[in-house]
């Protein structure tokens, strides 16, 4: 059985979020790993974020 990893939700929210990274420059604006950190999106915060919350 093929290992089933979420491929078209995951591709939607990485192709959500390079759209709002639109007119940034160059990379910033083209892949999903600058166009994250460029957006300060909540949902790219999360996996950044220690977990721990004190």
């Amino acid at each position: 059985m093929p290992r089933a990893t979420n491929a078209p939700a995951s591709r939607e929210r990485r192709k959500r979020m390079v759209a709002s990274a639109a007119g940034y420059r160059g990379r910033r604006s083209k892949l999903f790993r600058y166009a994250k950190d460029a957006t300060g999106n909540p949902e790219s915060a999360i996996s950044a974020t220690s977990g721990s919350p004190a």
